[in-house]
């Protein structure tokens, strides 16, 4: 029975071969090749210009993640202790924000960090600036706040933190209450039960928290542009993108997690051949012909965080569904949304979207999707 059942995986692995795998052996082969088709490693021997973009990269996106994770966790805490009508009005609040245009979202921050902008004329009329000239013995008519880092990892917050405060909610909503009654039944004080039962029990909702938070803040671009003012700030400003350069790393990481049994394939493989079909099936509405039907669908597969949300963000446990049935559902509806946004919404990139509209989806999968019972028709 289960050879049967092995057969149905073959389609699945015959497209990852031709259109995730292939590609990035090709890429491999271009990346170590000159342009007369030579072997050469001067392709790598220029990726040295841009250590300081990288390191600033990940410097400013570690940052905006500590802070996300230092507001989120408490935020995130705080909520699943209150009672179900506040926790209904905080997530409308957290969600609230994201209802709006990212662009106009951080664009709104200009206005508000520029030099004549609302931040600025406030501590104008309070004194602020006046006591700060007295007491430094500066002249300064405003505090210069646009095209600083600073700006930008407060953009990067201000965006990203919701992303940070849902994963752990979801987590810390579902603990099992007995385990933290039987902790203080054992003599185990406040303190020692957050630190022995709610955080470790918390911590998949925290490593997908960062994941979803740190991986968008390394490479972004328009807040980068928009707040920081410069070309070549962080990676997202540079040609291509995290996941799209560690293409070959993200695979050997769903290989290795296949080889440990920590995931399995039918999530990653159904998130980017949904995404696949979705873009041939426009590429055909679009009367496209040739070369460009195959093109336009692993463009999709490859660029942006297609595979590294499909890998290692949809496959996350405690927000993903518990049967196969409904995690080839689960990521289907990712693989939709993402080609959604892609082509049609305001945002380059809708993997993070998408896997956390799905993720709210979960438990009506759960419910309708679930094993029976023993003994049960």
């Amino acid at each position: 029975m289960k050879n049967k059942l092995s057969r149905f995986a073959v389609p699945y692995e015959v497209w990852m071969a031709i259109f995730v795998v292939a590609p990035i052996v090709i890429m491999v082969v271009y990346a170590f090749s000159s342009a007369d088709g030579g072997f050469t490693l001067d392709n790598f021997v220029q990726m040295g210009g841009y250590t300081e973009v990288f390191l600033r990269s990940f410097k400013l996106a570690i940052i905006a993640t500590v802070i996300c994770l230092l507001i989120g966790y408490p935020v995130s805490y705080l909520m699943s202790r209150e009672g179900a009508s506040f926790q209904r009005t905080a997530m409308v609040l957290i969600m609230l924000p994201m209802w709006m245009n990212f662009l106009l979202r951080t664009y709104s921050w200009m206005t508000i960090l520029e030099n004549n902008g609302l931040l600025n004329q406030l501590f104008q009329k309070i004194g602020l600036i006046s006591l700060y000239n007295h007491i430094f013995g500066t002249n300064l008519e405003y505090f210069p706040m646009m095209n600083t880092q600073g700006a930008v990892v407060l953009g990067m917050v201000y965006n990203y933190l919701p992303f940070m405060i849902l994963p752990i909610y979801s987590v810390i909503i579902k603990l099992d209450h007995s385990l933290l009654e039987a902790a203080r039944d054992l003599g185990a004080g406040s303190l020692t039960v957050f630190r022995r039962v709610i955080l470790p029990l918390s911590l998949p909702g925290v490593v997908s928290g960062i994941t979803m938070v740190f991986v968008p803040s390394v490479s972004t671009f328009a807040i980068s542009r928009m707040l920081g003012g410069g070309t070549e700030l962080l990676l997202g400003n540079m040609p291509g993108s995290l996941g799209e350069v560690a293409a070959l790393a993200l695979l050997a990481g769903f290989a290795y997690l296949l080889w440990r049994r920590v995931i399995r394939w039918h999530v990653p493989v159904t998130v980017l051949a949904t995404m696949a079909v979705f873009a041939f099936v426009y590429a055909l509405g679009k009367g496209m012909t040739g070369a460009a039907l195959w093109q336009l669908p692993l463009f999709h597969v490859l660029a942006g965080g297609a595979i590294l949300g499909a890998v290692f963000m949809a496959t996350d446990y405690s927000t993903s569904p518990m049967t196969v049935r409904g995690g080839v559902i689960f990521a289907a509806g990712i693989g939709v949304i993402t080609m959604l946004i892609r082509l049609w919404g305001a945002y380059p990139e809708g993997m993070s979207f998408a896997i956390l509209i799905m993720n709210a989806c979960v438990p009506l999968i759960n419910k309708y999707v679930k094993p029976k019972r023993f003994g049960v028709k």
